[in-house]
C-alpha cells in the first residue's frame, strides 16, 4: 500500500504536483489512525454482540459527526484564513478565538451527550458519562490535529498521534487480558487515550491557548460564512448518514450494525479524503489568494488521480478476497453483508471524487453555495433511504445515500467550473 501511494503521488507529477512530501506524511499519519481504528473496530466486532457493537457504532457516528460540526465551526475558518494571514499577532489571534469557540463547542457537547445517552440507556449514567467523554476527546484532538496541518507543521500531528496510538493499544491489550468487555469502561479508556497526549504536547506546541471566555464575541466576524458551513455539514451528515436514523428506528441496532460492519473496511478511504484535505485547504486558499487558477485545477486534479488509484486497489482487493474477508474479518456474523459493503464501495468511490472539489470551493469561500445543494440533497438522500428501506428492506437502505451523495457530486463539480470561471473576471 506504501507504495501504490507513493506511485500515486509521483504519476500526479505529470499535473504539476511536484511538492507532495507534505501529502505523503499527511496520508502517513491518517493510514496509522486508519489501520489503528480499523484494528479497533473489527476487535470489537468479534467480541461484542450484534446490539452493543450498534450501540458503539452509533457513538462512532455521533463522534465523526460532532467533529464534522467542530470543523465548520474553527478549523475550516482557521485553515483558509491561517496561510493568509501574514502577521504573527493576527494569526495568534486567530488561534485564540477559534480555539476558545472549540472550548466552548467542546463543553457543550459533553453535556449534550452524556444527558442524551443516559436518558435512551434507562438512566444509565456511567455509559453517559463515559460516551461523552469519548465523543469530546474525540473533537478535542481532531481540531488540535487541524491546527497542526493549518500551521504546515505536519509532523506535529504525527507527534500528537504517536502517544495516542500507544496509550488506546495499551488500554485495549489491558482489557483482553483483564476480559473487561463493559462498553463504558472501553470507551473511558480510549478517551483518556486522546486527552493525555494533549495536555502533554498541546499548549507546550501552540496548538492549544489558553480559555479566555472573554474572545467569544469576537467570533462574530466568521458568523456570515459559518452559518452556510454548519448548514452544510448538517445536510452532509443527513445525506452520509440518513440511513443511520432510518435503519435502527424502522427496524433494530442490530440490523444497523449489519451496515456499520459494512462501512468498516472503507472507512480508511474516507480517513485519507480528511487527510489530504488537512493539507489541501490551506493550500488552495493561497492559490486562490494569488488568483491562480492553472495550479488549482492541477492540484484538485492530482488529488482524483490519487483517490481513483487507491480506490482501485482496495475493490480489486475485496473481489479477490471476499470469502476470506467475510469469513475471517465479519467473523460469519453478518450472512447479509454483501450487498451493503458494495452500495458501501459506491458510496465511497462518489465520496472520494467529491471531496478535492468540496475543499475547493471552501477555499473559494463558497460555503453559502456549498450549504444550499447539500441541503438539496440530504433531502434526497433521506426520502430515497426511507422509500429503498420500505420497498426492499434493510439491506438496500443505502441505495438512497448512493443517491443523493451521486447528486452532490454532480452539482458540486458545477459549482467549481463556476468558481473557476470567476477568476478570469
Amino acid at each position: 500500500m506504501r507504495t501504490l501511494i507513493l506511485g500515486s503521488f509521483a504519476a500526479a507529477r505529470g499535473v504539476g504536483w511536484t511538492s507532495h512530501g507534505k501529502y505523503v506524511v499527511a496520508i502517513a499519519d491518517q493510514a496509522i489512525l486508519s489501520v489503528f481504528n480499523f484494528g479497533v473496530a473489527i476487535w470489537l466486532l468479534r467480541l461484542l454482540d450484534q446490539t452493543t457493537f450498534g450501540v458503539f457504532t452509533i457513538l462512532m457516528a455521533v463522534s465523526h459527526a460532532a467533529v464534522g460540526f467542530q470543523e465548520a465551526l474553527s478549523s475550516t475558518p482557521l485553515s483558509i484564513r491561517y496561510t493568509t494571514y501574514g502577521h504573527e499577532e493576527r494569526r495568534r489571534w486567530l488561534l485564540t478565538v477559534l480555539g476558545n469557540v472549540t472550548y466552548a463547542y467542546t463543553i457543550g457537547l459533553w453535556l449534550v451527550v452524556a444527558g442524551s445517552v443516559t436518558l435512551l440507556d434507562d438512566g444509565d449514567w456511567m455509559l453517559g458519562g463515559a460516551a461523552a467523554c469519548f465523543v469530546a476527546s474525540f473533537t478535542l484532538r481532531s481540531y488540535v490535529r487541524s491546527v497542526a496541518y493549518a500551521r504546515q507543521r505536519e509532523i506535529d500531528a504525527l507527534a500528537l498521534d504517536a502517544p495516542f496510538l500507544a496509550l488506546a493499544a495499551l488500554a485495549l491489550v489491558a482489557a483482553q487480558v483483564f476480559h473487561v468487555t463493559r462498553l463504558d469502561v472501553l470507551l473511558l479508556a480510549l478517551a483518556a487515550a486522546n486527552l493525555l497526549p494533549l495536555l502533554l504536547s498541546g499548549f507546550t506546541s501552540g496548538a492549544l491557548v489558553r480559555p479566555a471566555p472573554g474572545v467569544l464575541h469576537r467570533f462574530r466576524a466568521f458568523w456570515p460564512e459559518v452559518r452556510w458551513s454548519l448548514l452544510g455539514v448538517g445536510s452532509v451528515l443527513a445525506q452520509r448518514q440518513s440511513h443511520t436514523a432510518v435503519v435502527p428506528t424502522m427496524m433494530s441496532p442490530a440490523a444497523y450494525a449489519t451496515l456499520a460492519a459494512a462501512d468498516t473496511l472503507l472507512g480508511p478511504v474516507r480517513l485519507a479524503i480528511m487527510a489530504i484535505g488537512l493539507v489541501l485547504r490551506p493550500e488552495l486558499a493561497r492559490l486562490v489568494a494569488r488568483r491562480d487558477r492553472a495550479r488549482i485545477v492541477r492540484l484538485v486534479w492530482g488529488v482524483e488521480l490519487v483517490m481513483t488509484t487507491l480506490l482501485a486497489s482496495l475493490f480489486l482487493a475485496a473481489w479477490f478476497g471476499w470469502s476470506l474477508i467475510e469469513n475471517v474479518v465479519f467473523a460469519g456474523k453478518y450472512p447479509d453483508i454483501a450487498i451493503p459493503f458494495a452500495l458501501v464501495g459506491a458510496i465511497t468511490a462518489v465520496q472520494a471524487w467529491r471531496g478535492a472539489l468540496n475543499y475547493a470551493l471552501q477555499a473559494f469561500h463558497r460555503f453559502k453555495s456549498l450549504g444550499q445543494l447539500t441541503l438539496l440533497c440530504a433531502g434526497v438522500s433521506f426520502g430515497a433511504t426511507v422509500a429503498c428501506t420500505v420497498a426492499f428492506g434493510w439491506t438496500w437502505a443505502l441505495a438512497g445515500v448512493l443517491a443523493g451523495e451521486t447528486l452532490n457530486l454532480i452539482l458540486i463539480a458545477a459549482a467549481f467550473h463556476g468558481a473557476l470561471g470567476s477568476l478570469r473576471d
